[in-house]
């Protein structure tokens, strides 16, 4: 299981994951940072920045739920959508 750590109100479970290069898009960061006995403490940046970093996280996260979906469902077999509605009548 993944170690979940806590940022504000949102879990974050992104230890252990190790997406494939093309699943990154990176953001660019222009970060302020403020400083303790000339040692950095906090880094600050734009709202808009942290938005699409919060946007970032959540598609990881929805990444990681869906690779753990496809490994515990191993090689069962599915059904096609056109049966399934053929099943259903509809």
């Amino acid at each position: 299981m993944l170690e979940h750590r806590k940022l504000g109100k949102n879990p974050v479970s992104l230890v252990g994951v190790r997406p494939k290069p093309e699943e990154i898009s990176m953001i660019p960061l222009h970060p302020q940072f403020i400083t303790k006995n000339g040692k950095k403490e906090f880094a600050v940046i734009p709202y808009a920045e942290f938005a699409a970093l919060q946007a970032l996280i959540a598609d990881m996260e929805d990444l990681m739920d869906l690779r753990a979906a496809q490994e515990e469902d191993g090689a069962r077999p599915s059904v096609p959508l056109a049966e399934v509605k053929k099943m259903l009548g509809l």
